[in-house]
């Protein structure tokens, strides 16, 4: 059956988040194979969409009024706070399903921006009370459903993979690991480390400089290449310089282009995740569909395993440092690359196979 879908998101190209990644994945994937798909999403940005599917995009905080004429089956409202009250809003208009992702360990996030409990607790109510009206929530992990129950959520919850929108091929893998190599005039014998993500402290972005220190001192043959930008960035050029690891570190700066980005995870021997993050990050997922597993720090995250699809160190330079050494010389590393795809890497394709079923279930019902 084909479908008429409002993928509705606060956030969305030209910034780039597992958010906004997971949203045009997401309607990718719908336009292509079931029917007519429209992103919804704020006006904040001056940006041209070249998109497959229709983008609509809208002054913040207001509904656009064209949106009925879409016509849409079902509603998917990616984020609770604007556009999913927009998409509540819209759906009782239409009298259309409506199911909210919960793409976001929210309560982590509030929990590290503040120690006040009572503060917590009312933005936690609040996200749930929005949630509560939807016709279904779908999250990627069994702890953060139970947090949405503990804080009042009485609709169905499922559980539902992230992915990734990345595909290996061997033979584009050769073809990039050149690319990479030649661009920053690279020795095919060194290992490249990779960093994606936001430069910021808060990051753990100071364990990894004092970890290539430590490589540095113990003669360990590598480059480092950091992708992305932030606040942080003039302070890590301060503390390379002091490392002497001027001569070892590439700053690449953000990557919008995804064929180009896939192109670093390809050459990159090891993801350093070291980001305090208990959701399974979208670095870590995209290094993982083309076969670069991720270190991470002990008990930062509870679907990276050690030695089976990724490595842990324990949550100092020392611990870090030695453990991208056995890492990169793990004689079972090509098992652990290949266990990293299988488990965390799964393509948007087959996901939004599963996510279609969903939506055709709530929209049966409402055809009898």
């Amino acid at each position: 059956m084909f479908i008429s879908t409002g993928q509705f998101t606060d956030v969305y190209y030209p910034v780039i988040d597992s958010i906004s990644v997971i949203v045009r994945s997401y309607a990718y994937w719908l336009n292509r194979k079931y029917g007519r798909t429209t992103v919804i999403t704020p006006n904040i940005y001056p940006y041209h969409d070249n998109e497959s599917f229709d983008v609509l995009r809208h002054k913040p905080n207001v509904i656009p009024s064209r949106l009925k004429a879409f016509k849409f089956d079902i509603l998917h409202a990616h984020t609770p706070f604007n556009a999913g009250k927009i998409a509540v809003k819209l759906s009782k208009e239409l009298k259309r399903p409506v199911v909210g992702s919960c793409h976001v360990c929210y309560y982590n996030k509030f929990k590290n921006k503040t120690k006040t409990q009572f503060l917590i607790k009312y933005k936690m109510k609040k996200i749930v009370s929005l949630y509560n009206q939807m016709d279904l929530i779908l999250t990627f992990d069994e702890e953060i459903a139970d947090v949405l129950k503990f804080y009042g959520l009485k609709k169905r919850v499922e559980i539902i993979e992230m992915g990734s929108d990345f595909i290996y091929n061997e033979n584009e893998k050769v073809k990039d690991i050149d690319y990479i190599n030649h661009l920053y005039n690279i020795n095919p014998e060194y290992n490249v480390l990779l960093y994606v993500g936001k430069l910021e402290w808060e990051n753990n972005i100071k364990y990894i400089i004092e970890a290539l220190g430590i490589l540095r001192e113990m003669r360990q043959r590598f480059r480092m290449l950091f992708v992305g930008e932030g606040k942080a960035k003039q302070d890590m050029l301060k503390l390379i310089e002091e490392k002497r690891l001027t001569n070892h570190v590439i700053f690449v700066g953000e990557i919008t282009d995804r064929e180009i980005l896939a192109k670093y995870y390809s050459r990159a021997n090891l993801l350093l995740s070291p980001v305090p993050d208990y959701s399974l990050g979208l670095s870590i997922r995209e290094a993982a569909s083309l076969r670069c597993p991720a270190l991470l720090f002990k008990d930062s995250n509870h679907y990276v395993k050690d030695n089976f699809n990724g490595y842990l160190a324990d949550k100092n330079s020392l611990s870090y440092a030695q453990r991208i050494i056995s890492a990169l010389n793990d004689s079972k590393k090509e098992e652990v690359e290949k266990a990293a795809q299988q488990t965390l890497g799964k393509n948007y394709e087959q996901i939004i196979d599963e996510i279609y079923e969903f939506y055709n279930e709530l929209i049966k019902p409402r055809n009898l």
